[in-house]
């Protein structure tokens, strides 16, 4: 492997294996109903075709036809309420479910929307918790946080100005 510095880049770049692109990210999730609701009602996700695993779960993509970005799983295995489900298990669903306060700067999924402000009247009429409201940061792209049904640190935000 060899690393070379990239044009106008102060970095080096590898030559050889590397990631090409970012394919999807996994949540935990106890109840499936509540999560279709929150990503498929409310932030107008599209549900996809799920290959047939031995455990529950959803797929998600953000835009039609585009490839599932946002995978669930239900939560199962030891220690959680479907402890009788084979294999290594999930784990519990949420972050910093053990009384820590939920951060904008800690571990969140990031989606991106046109106008995140949109949102701020349909989750609260759902009954959605807020992390903080609509804010802008320095490069102008808005951002809003809220917490999925499991707990989950969402940031709903716009591209940068």
């Amino acid at each position: 492997m060899s690393v070379s510095p990239a044009p106008g880049k102060t970095g080096p770049v590898r030559t050889g294996p590397r990631v090409i692109a970012f394919d999807h990210v996994t949540l935990v999730a106890e109840d499936l109903g509540r999560t279709r609701a929150f990503y498929g009602g409310l932030l107008g996700m599209r549900e996809v075709p799920r290959p047939a695993f031995s455990f529950g779960g959803l797929w998600f993509a953000a835009t039609a036809g585009g490839p599932p970005v946002l995978h669930v799983i239900e939560s199962h295995g030891p220690g959680t309420s479907r402890p009788e489900v084979g294999g290594p298990g999930s784990g519990l669903p949420g972050i910093n479910e053990d009384g820590r306060p939920k951060s904008t700067r800690g571990p969140h999924l990031a989606l991106r929307c046109e106008d995140p402000r949109a949102f701020e009247p349909l989750l609260e009429e759902a009954g959605v918790t807020f992390v903080r409201r609509a804010t802008l940061r320095p490069d102008g792209a808005t951002q809003v946080f809220v917490c999925d049904p499991d707990g989950h640190v969402i940031e709903l935000c716009s591209a940068p100005a």
